[in-house]
């Protein structure tokens, strides 16, 4: 059965073991989770989403994923397919550290940091599983964990908080709450003096 049993409190993405789904194996998500069917988790190539699976229990069956089918089932005598299952919870999710952004403009640079701590959850499952998961290819928590210090970054450099809600929504996260504090800002001149 694939399924993600040990659902930790501050745990958001989890990976399944395996790269290899059976057909007529049962998928077994929990409340409060979401999981998606992959493939493409390559070094240079974005994975592409072919099902989402809601809470509840589900045979993996032609019938029941005709995206996946027309994906995977191209040897109709095949009793698996080499994909990837991600499950992401959709629990309220904090995150407090330090994040990081930067702009460029020609050859100046303009750096920011600071402490900060945020409270997100995932709003739009779809959105979350295709952009986050697929495209930024985060398997886990500390994959995402990375991502996210770069994406609330953004906010130091962009707008602050409104602009970073209207980004977060984009992905599928829903900002419940986001503060920082401690802001240091430094730029400096990559271009050679004549």
């Amino acid at each position: 059965m694939i399924q993600w049993k040990e659902n930790k409190t501050n745990e958001l993405i989890w990976k399944f073991p395996e790269n290899r789904v059976y057909w007529n194996e049962e998928i077994m998500v929990g409340k409060n989770q979401i999981a998606g069917i992959f493939s493409g988790f390559k070094l240079f190539s974005k994975a592409k989403l072919h099902a989402i699976i809601r809470e509840g229990k589900k045979l993996i069956l032609p019938e029941n994923f005709p995206s996946v089918l027309s994906e995977f089932h191209k040897n109709k005598t095949a009793d698996s397919f080499k994909a990837t299952v991600i499950f992401c919870s959709t629990n309220e999710f904090d995150f407090s550290g330090k994040i990081y952004g930067s702009e460029s403009f020609e050859a100046l640079v303009f750096e920011a940091s600071a402490n900060a701590h945020c409270k997100l959850r995932i709003s739009d499952a779809s959105l979350f599983l295709k952009k986050v998961v697929g495209e930024k290819k985060n398997k886990n928590t500390a994959d995402f964990l990375k991502f996210l210090k770069i994406h609330l970054g953004k906010a130091l450099m962009s707008g602050g908080r409104e602009y970073l809600i209207t980004e977060s929504e984009k992905i599928g996260i829903e900002l419940v709450e986001f503060t920082y504090d401690s802001r240091k800002e430094k730029s400096y001149n990559l271009g050679h003096s004549p």
